[in-house]
């Protein structure tokens, strides 16, 4: 069985979008349709010269920063003709009613004022994994969410998202702590590539330089190295428990963690699928009280990485069944 590598994709070209795979939670939010909202987010010019977002007060980890609904939702098209028609369908014809769409950035335009649907879609389109075209009962393999449209990349990301199909909403939050005036950086690519990578494909698909920390200076070769470990372990750690090496198992869960800390990678979503990893390992050892401690940490990242409350509803009724089942085996 094969595994999603961690933080797997985010922005993506049209043509990459259907291949691509999305304790004290401090439930402060902001909507794109509700101003009544606190914001903890405002927009600034970015060192590009765009416009980017920027913290707008101190936000704690695992924090719901926004939900964003999308402006358009596309199918697996390319054509322009196409891609305008559903343009007018969703958003309104040429004109006034595209004004959110067409301030947003198309890096293939040539020249920098014209503009195509395409382009716009590929430079700032997310996946929408379970969503449908509207009016067109077939599946949306991409949208464009105004607010998450305008955050930079950094392959030390300090936001991650989730698309929820049953609300139709980005779900964005604060993968650790983030100060006031930070801005608000996600990760376009997945930052456990090596950093050649990493910066090649950033270059041909949004024609930018990667700059952060963990693609220049002194530290690359070694912070490329951690990060290989990270993404090997994560299949590892599938065969030994899938071969009942339970212990070397959980030897490989507490590296993955230390290492992910040491990339400043330790997000809630990062760590969910760790903790998650750790529940199966201790769960098929029979060893029910680390099971539950397991358990525990996966509800707890859940909270912050996540709002759909079946999938919290889910991990709860399971902490309450391995409750029971240690009480009864102490």
């Amino acid at each position: 069985m094969s595994r999603v590598s961690l933080l797997e994709k985010v922005t993506l070209t049209l043509e990459d979008f259907v291949s691509a795979k999305t304790k004290n939670h401090n439930i402060m939010e902001n909507t794109s349709t509700d101003d009544s909202l606190i914001k903890l987010y405002r927009f600034d010019r970015d060192k590009f010269g765009g416009i980017g977002v920027t913290a707008s007060t101190n936000i704690p980890l695992g924090t719901l920063i926004l939900i964003d609904p999308p402006i358009l939702l596309v199918p697996d098209v390319e054509e322009e003709s196409i891609l305008q028609n559903i343009l007018t369908a969703q958003v309104g014809p040429p004109g006034a009613s595209r004004k959110k769409f067409n301030a947003l950035v198309d890096v293939y335009a040539n020249p920098p004022h014209k503009k195509t649907a395409k382009g716009i879609i590929r430079t700032n389109g997310y996946p929408t994994i379970g969503a449908f075209v509207p009016d067109m009962d077939i599946p949306a393999v991409g949208g464009i969410f105004p607010i998450l449209s305008r955050f930079n990349s950094s392959c030390i990301p300090n936001v991650t998202h989730r698309y929820d199909p049953e609300r139709n909403i980005q779900a964005v939050f604060a993968a650790r702590a983030i100060s006031e005036g930070e801005e608000l950086l996600t990760c376009y690519v997945d930052p456990t590539t090596p950093s050649a990578d990493r910066k090649a494909v950033l270059l041909e698909r949004f024609k930018f330089e990667c700059t952060c920390d963990a693609c220049h200076g002194d530290s690359v070769d070694e912070h490329d190295l951690s990060r290989r470990r990270i993404s090997s372990l994560d299949d590892e750690i599938f065969e030994k428990i899938r071969s009942g090496k339970y212990n070397l198992a959980l030897d490989a869960i507490n590296l993955r963690i230390k290492l992910l800390k040491d990339e400043q990678l330790d997000s809630p979503e990062a760590l969910l699928r760790t903790y998650n990893d750790g529940y199966q390992c201790c769960d098929h050892s029979g060893d029910h009280l680390k099971a539950l401690d397991y358990l525990r940490k996966v509800h707890e990242m859940q909270s912050m990485c996540d709002i759909s409350k079946s999938k919290l509803e889910e991990i709860k009724n399971r902490l309450q069944a391995l409750e029971e089942k240690a009480k009864c085996k102490a």
